[in-house]
């Protein structure tokens, strides 16, 4: 026989019974429920670390890429500067032979009582410039080749980096996620809780009214209600 709370409320001035077995179903269920509670403690505490150890790793191991990409395009930067600084000077290299070809040019024209040796030294001078210009013209290919290497790492980086900016987006977009979980857990706890501490009290209201039961042989609706409260 089970308490009919149904009927209880339907006629809170007619007299009820309750027996033991209603009593023992009723404290085999908030035995039940006090299980339910620990083990939802205990795996709320489990996510709530393994999340925490998650999320500490996955931010050490994105700081560091980061921070190592940065570095290299710092060094990357720094070795443009430099390969520019020798362009610069390739081509200043480049007018001052310029300036001594038409040096030469108008040394020649102005000496014509030295034309033979001139001719010469114009030849001679002439085919080391050439070879200037051939070993200047070698170096501007080498440096302009090595700077669009240059550029295009830096670009490879940057989009590298945009790439590690999108994952740490998603990884905070995970631990809002997971923190909306552990909230909604944590509320589901506190109601589990709270219906525990409820059901807590009726073992011994169930108790007053069989003991009452048995000495007096019923109870009036009144006398149980006051007793619930």
């Amino acid at each position: 026989m089970t308490i009919d709370w149904s009927r209880i409320e339907e006629k809170p001035d007619a007299k009820q019974k309750v027996d033991g077995r209603a009593l023992l179903d009723l404290r085999a269920k908030i035995t039940d429920l006090e299980k339910q509670l620990s083990s939802s403690k205990k795996d709320i505490e489990k996510q709530k670390i393994d999340s925490n150890k998650e999320i500490d790793k996955i931010k050490s191991e994105k700081s560091n890429e980061i921070s190592n990409l940065e570095k290299k395009i710092k060094d990357l930067e720094n070795k443009i500067a430099d390969s520019e600084k020798k362009l610069a000077d390739s081509e200043k290299k480049i007018a001052d032979s310029e300036k001594k070809i038409a040096d030469l040019e108008n040394s020649v024209k102005n000496s014509s009582d030295k034309e033979t040796d001139l001719k010469q030294v114009a030849e001679n001078k002439d085919k080391e410039i050439e070879t200037l210009k051939s070993k200047i013209a070698d170096l501007e290919t080498d440096l302009r080749t090595d700077l669009s290497k240059k550029d295009k790492e830096i670009e490879d980086i940057k989009n590298i980096l945009k790439q590690k900016d999108k994952e740490v987006e998603s990884i905070n977009n995970d631990l809002l996620k997971k923190t909306d979980e552990l909230d909604i857990l944590t509320k589901k706890l506190e109601t589990l809780e709270a219906e525990k501490s409820e059901m807590s009290k009726a073992p011994k209201v169930l108790r007053k009214i069989q003991e009452l039961i048995e000495i007096k042989g019923f109870l009036s609706d009144k006398e149980i209600e006051e007793l619930m409260q």
